[in-house]
Parts: structure tokens; C-alpha cells; sequence
């Protein structure tokens, strides 16, 4: 379980000078200056023999100052190629990447998994929680917490990759979510729950009965505000570890970073408000050295690679951009829009919000007319022949490149800023086939 000690506490083991936690935290500050990673055979030794238990212990109380007290050995082999449980073969440093992950957790620490985008996160986490079930025979189930367009995909790839994996999606409608997991919880018929960031919050109370092994948000920049109600959900959540996943880099905002080191570190940066009051009374919140030193306290708890590093037999990346005129469908409605707008005007009532989501429906129509309700024929069923494609310019040269494509015996990732639009593109794929 994640364990929230006090600044006096750790002051014990860690001995910070300071009558209070604005001091200590600037001693603490002081000595980021001089971090180091000492990686020495004592050390391992010392987490995994007779001592391991105390000695986890008080790296978890001391985990922000882990570098200057025990340290751990991130670079640890525990895997030198793809384990037996994994159904597929993993990259060299997606390899690299689980080792790092359970040295974190063998020093007690949590972590944060922010390698680029496209470079397996997903895999590496489920080669995690398989190590722990099938491996370290852990009996507690993990909670994975992720967006909701990506809960199915989710389940699906814990499944192909390790088939021994048992797996709940929790989906449908809240209720039916709640009764899901009562039910697999009661049986305990299940090592991965896979939620959406929506159920986190709805059933934070049912997830607070249960102490899981880990917890993992994917997309965890969505916690780095700490008073957001998914960042409040899952901080009082009980686990062994926790782990987020995150393919874009953390930006040099005092306080967000200090909302990740509060998830990962509850046990130092456990105050809020003395944090804020004293960055506002030193003003160093515009401070880049002292930007500088959070990261240095955050990097031991974070992996991230990118492409160009890990992937050299990757062509570089090419972008093209490709317009496309709009069909006779499509200018109807863009006119419609534009003739509302027109009467909004005219009427006096033009706002900010207004515009704004006029300016939404023209790109709705842009993509594909039937993204407006009364733009498609009358359903249910609704249209799921070629007018899908003979509707939108961009669906029109869509379908001529994945024809293509296929030929070519390509893969093609598709990608859209508006779920609607993918659920067209669901039902085109249907009935391509």
C-alpha cells in the first residue's frame, strides 16, 4: 500500500534541517544540487537479501531523496530478451524498459513510463503486471485507468499479450460498470481492471475497497493538476505501486510538477498549500534553476525515449498535407452553418461560445456532413453504404489510399480529434469488408 508519512518522519531517516516543511524543503533543494546516482552491489544486495523488507521500507519514506540515501540500480537486467508470458516479441528497450520498471519496484519506488508516442508504453506496463502475477505470484489485481476511446484496445492487447492474464473492460452504463465489477471483485475472477477516467471517478468508492498491486493511468497528464477530480480519485486509491504513462513531455510548471511528485512521492510533497505559499514568497515560481531541480528530483522515478534514440531502423517521419475540395453535401451544410452565423449577427446575439461552436460545426461538416445529426438520412439504421464515402472529400481520397495501401500489404494507424468521426470510419471498415 502507497503510505503517506510525515515530514517529521522523514526527517528521521533523511535528517533535513529545519523547524518546518518550507525549511526542509529548501535543504532538500539544496542538496538536488549534488545528486548522484550511486549503482553499487551492496545496494542490490541489500534490497533483495534478508534486509529487503526494511530496507524497501525506507526507500519508500525516502524516495524524493533515493539518490542521496540508498539509490537503486536503474539499470538492473532482470529480462536480456522478451519473457516466456509475453505472446509476441518486445524491442530491445521496451525489454530495457520492464527492467527499469521492476527496479523501481523492488526499491519501493513509484514511476513514470514517458517514453515518446508509438513506442509501446502499453507493452511494457502489461510485461510489468505479468511479471508480477505470473513471476513474483502476486495475488492482488491491478487497476489500469485510461481514456475511454482506448479501454477496448486496452483489454484487447493485456489479452493477445499474455493470455494468462485474466481481464475485465468495465463498459456500458455506470450502473452496469458497478455491477461488473462487484461481481469480478466478489469472485476476485480477474488481475487487470481495465477503467476509463470517467468510471475512476464514478466508482472511486467501490475502487477504494480494493487494494491493488498497481495502479496505472495512461495519458497522466490528465493528473497534473492536483485538484481535478480524476487527480483526487486515484490519490485515494490504495496500491503497492503506482505507475503512469505518458507520451508528452512534462512542461516547466512549478506546480504541475509538483501535482506528479505528490502522486509519486505522497510522502514529501504532501502539502499543497505551504508548497504554493512558499513559491509565492520566495517568487521563484518563474525560477528555472529551481524548475531545473524538480526535474532532477522527478527524473529518477522517469524513463523516456524517443524514437530517434531506440528505433534506428526507423525511416524518418515524413508529413504531407493534402486538401481536398468538398462535395455538393458538404457545401450544403457548410452553408447552412455559415447562414446561421449570418442570422446570429444580424439577431445581436454573437458571443465568444457562439462562435466558437459554429466554428466547431464547420469542421464537423469538413470531416464528413453526417457528424450532423439532421445532415444524414433518418435513423436508426443509419447510412452504412458507399454514400459514407461519396459524402466527404476526405472519406472520397481516404478510401482511394487505404485500396492502396492494401495492395501494398501496409498497416495504416487512423487517427481523429472527434469520436463521432471514428465511429463513421468503424462503420465504413464494415462495410469495406
Amino acid at each position: 500500500m502507497v503510505q503517506e508519512r510525515s515530514a517529521e518522519e522523514l526527517d528521521d531517516v533523511v535528517h533535513l534541517p529545519g523547524e518546518n516543511t518550507l525549511e526542509r524543503f529548501e535543504a532538500l533543494l539544496e542538496r538536488t544540487n549534488n545528486f548522484a546516482i550511486p549503482i553499487t552491489q551492496a545496494d542490490i544486495r541489500a534490497v533483495h537479501g534478508n534486509n529487503g523488507k526494511r530496507m524497501a521500507s525506507k526507500l519508500m519514506k525516502t524516495a524524493a531523496l533515493n539518490m542521496v540515501a540508498q539509490g537503486y540500480d536503474r539499470t538492473a537486467t532482470y529480462y536480456d530478451m522478451t519473457p516466456k508470458f509475453i505472446n509476441g516479441e518486445m524491442r530491445d528497450y521496451q525489454i530495457e524498459g520492464l527492467n527499469w520498471m521492476i527496479s523501481l519496484q523492488k526499491a519501493g519506488l513509484n514511476g513514470v513510463l514517458a517514453d515518446e508516442m508509438g513506442l509501446g508504453k502499453t507493452l511494457q506496463a502489461i510485461s510489468l503486471l505479468a511479471h508480477n502475477k505470473i513471476v513474483e505470484k502476486t495475488s492482488n489485481p491491478s487497476l489500469v485507468i485510461v481514456p475511454l476511446p482506448t479501454i477496448l484496445n486496452w483489454g484487447d492487447e493485456v489479452t493477445r499479450f499474455c493470455p494468462k492474464m485474466r481481464v475485465i473492460v468495465l463498459k456500458g452504463t455506470m450502473e452496469e460498470r458497478r455491477e461488473m465489477f462487484g461481481e469480478a471483485e466478489k469472485a476476485r475472477s480477474y488481475d487487470v481492471c481495465i477503467a476509463s477516467y470517467e468510471t475512476a471517478i464514478n466508482l472511486v468508492h467501490n475502487f477504494q475497497k480494493v487494494h491493488f498491486n498497481y495502479i496505472v493511468i495512461d495519458e497522466a497528464q490528465r493528473i497534473k493538476n492536483a485538484n481535478v477530480s480524476l487527480a483526487v480519485a486515484v490519490r485515494s486509491l490504495r496500491s503497492d505501486r503506482r505507475l503512469l504513462l505518458t507520451g508528452t513531455p512534462f512542461q516547466n510548471n512549478i506546480y504541475e510538477l509538483w501535482s506528479l511528485l505528490h502522486y509519486l512521492v505522497p510522502a514529501l510533497f504532501d502539502d499543497a498549500d505551504e508548497f504554493t505559499e512558499y513559491f509565492s514568497s520566495q517568487n521563484l515560481s518563474e525560477d528555472v534553476n529551481l524548475v531545473n531541480r524538480l526535474h532532477r528530483i522527478l527524473n529518477p522515478f522517469m524513463l523516456r525515449r524517443v524514437k530517434h534514440d531506440v528505433e534506428k531502423s526507423l525511416l524518418p517521419k515524413k508529413e504531407y498535407k493534402m486538401y481536398m475540395g468538398l462535395t455538393e453535401l458538404q457545401k450544403k451544410w457548410y452553408a447552412k452553418v455559415l447562414s446561421k452565423e449570418i442570422e446570429i449577427i444580424k439577431e445581436g446575439r454573437r458571443s465568444q461560445k457562439l462562435i466558437s461552436h459554429i466554428l466547431m460545426a464547420l469542421r464537423e461538416v469538413a470531416n464528413h456532413p453526417y457528424m450532423l445529426p439532421a445532415a444524414e438520412p433518418e435513423g436508426p439504421p443509419f447510412v452504412t453504404d458507399e454514400r459514407i464515402v461519396t459524402s466527404s472529400g476526405k472519406m472520397m481520397v481516404l478510401d482511394k489510399l487505404l485500396d492502396r495501401f492494401k495492395v501494398e500489404g501496409s498497416r495504416v494507424l487512423l487517427f481523429s480529434q472527434f469520436t463521432m468521426m471514428l465511429d463513421i470510419l468503424e462503420d465504413y471498415a464494415i462495410w469495406k469488408e
